[in-house]
């Protein structure tokens, strides 16, 4: 079969075409408008809003920098590990890896400060607006000296419920 279409592939073809046909005719005959379920472009598949770019921005970023427990060891680590945490958010992929790839001297200098907030750099490489709020407003990363104080047990409930006794 060198040089030839297989067969299957060929039959597939054919069939695809004629389904395609038909449903077009029967729409046609009852007067039906038919709208492709797929989108025009294959950009559009991808797209997110605005909010939605600005938010995974920052969770890949956030990500990447409690992953290196907020000292980020070199640009060639910290490039790797970006690549790494984009390819976990399907949508957002294809520019992520891009915008990581061109930015990472930036993302750098900015995970390098100790007060280091993912919206910054997301705001910087235009993945965010000006105006968009952080996706965690309260809670930051804990600081080096930081200690978990330790909390006492909660009391046990007090019995509420009537003793009942019984009478012979």
């Amino acid at each position: 079969m060198t040089g030839s279409i297989p067969r299957s592939v060929v039959c597939f073809a054919l069939l695809y075409s004629a389904l395609h046909l038909i449903i077009h005719a029967v729409a046609e005959v009852e007067g039906d408008q038919i709208e492709v379920g797929l989108p025009v472009t294959p950009h559009e598949a991808d797209a997110l809003t605005p909010e939605e770019r600005c938010e995974a921005c920052q969770i890949v970023l956030r990500t990447v920098y409690g992953h290196f427990g907020r000292q980020v060891p070199s640009r060639r680590k910290l490039a790797h590990q970006l690549r790494h945490e984009c390819n976990r958010h399907y949508q957002y992929r294809k520019k992520c890896i891009l915008f990581t790839r061109l930015n990472t001297e930036t993302i750098f200098r900015e995970m390098a400060n100790a007060d280091f907030k993912p919206i910054k750099p997301c705001t910087l490489l235009k993945e965010c607006k000006r105006l968009q709020s952080p996706i965690v407003e309260g809670a930051e990363f804990p600081s080096e000296n930081a200690t978990l104080q330790p909390t006492s047990p909660p009391a046990p409930p007090a019995d509420t419920t009537p003793a009942v006794t019984l009478a012979k």
